[in-house]
């Protein structure tokens, strides 16, 4: 299951008025789901781990929905544009097809 920013604060909402321990389906979800997408071990077993004192779980939670909204928002980012540009002589320069992060992806002859 993919994460949004907005289920994540629903869930986030529900642990608040719930507590942690009445959420355990959805966190077994949550946990299964950032194992996949590979967050931080350490957070996602603390988040897992029944035996841990709730604040803790709590804490880790939070940590664990910051890196999957992350991952969410990296997925729907803004596709990849194509940008060209005229160089003062009046050449056309090569075409570069950028990511969200303004990376090149890849170079095309323009």
């Amino acid at each position: 299951m993919t994460y949004t920013h907005q289920s994540l604060n629903k869930l986030a909402a529900d642990i608040d008025g719930c507590g942690i321990a009445e959420m355990e389906s959805a966190v077994a979800a949550v946990v299964l789901g950032a194992r996949r997408v590979g967050v931080c071990p350490i957070a996602v077993d603390v988040l897992a781990d029944p035996t841990e004192p709730e604040v803790v779980r709590e804490r880790a939670f939070g940590i664990v929905a910051t890196h999957l909204a992350r991952v969410d928002r990296q997925r729907t980012a803004a596709p990849a544009a194509v940008t060209s540009a005229t160089a003062p002589t009046g050449r056309s320069r090569p075409r570069v097809l950028l990511e969200a992060g303004g990376q090149p992806l890849a170079r095309c002859a323009g």
